[in-house]
């Protein structure tokens, strides 16, 4: 029996790489992500499925995990990998002072709370099944990023969360 692996932020990047690489491996992929064009592709590439998903919002990721869970089972395994940058790619330096509230919103939104609402919808199923959920959190959740102290601390947030969430699961509890 194939394993099933869920992926937000998984039509492009990290996410469809990951994707890529589970799919050569045999795994059943659910490709979820809010960019339905390049998600669809990736999709009949791998094999997978696609599920538009908004991991910003709490119901649009449960709604997710449970057309996962309809259409292919529950996860094995779940890369929460979704993530943004304050400013997109290649767009001039924005200095911390300039961050408008709604940019700020939007960082914490999808870097921060897509890993809460991951963790939420998932963890009570992949807990029943056994299973692991990976966070992306960037060598940024290390280090310092300079040029985009919101993505810094977001990714911050991310490993104190991810190790916190694992000590509390520690064993089976």
């Amino acid at each position: 029996m194939s394993q099933i692996a869920l992926i937000t932020g998984g039509a492009t990047g990290i996410g469809a790489e990951v994707a890529r690489q589970l799919a050569e491996g045999g795994t059943k992929v659910a490709i979820c992500d809010i960019n339905s064009a390049a998600g669809e592709v990736l999709a009949n590439e791998t094999g997978g499925i696609f599920i538009s998903c908004d991991v910003t919002s709490l119901a649009s990721v449960q709604q997710a995990v449970a057309t996962c869970t309809e259409q292919l089972g529950v996860p094995d395994f779940a890369h929460l990998n979704a993530g943004i940058m304050t400013v997109p790619t290649n767009a001039p330096y924005l200095a911390i002072e300039d961050v408008s509230e709604a940019q700020y919103r939007k960082i914490v939104g999808v870097n921060l709370d897509g890993i809460f609402h991951g963790v939420k919808a998932l963890l009570p199923k992949m807990r029943e099944k056994g299973g692991g959920i990976t966070i992306t959190a960037s060598t940024a959740g290390l280090g310092v990023v300079p040029v985009d102290p919101m993505y810094t601390a977001t990714k911050y947030a991310l490993v104190g969360f991810g190790r916190a969430v694992a000590a509390a699961n520690a064993g089976g509890n």
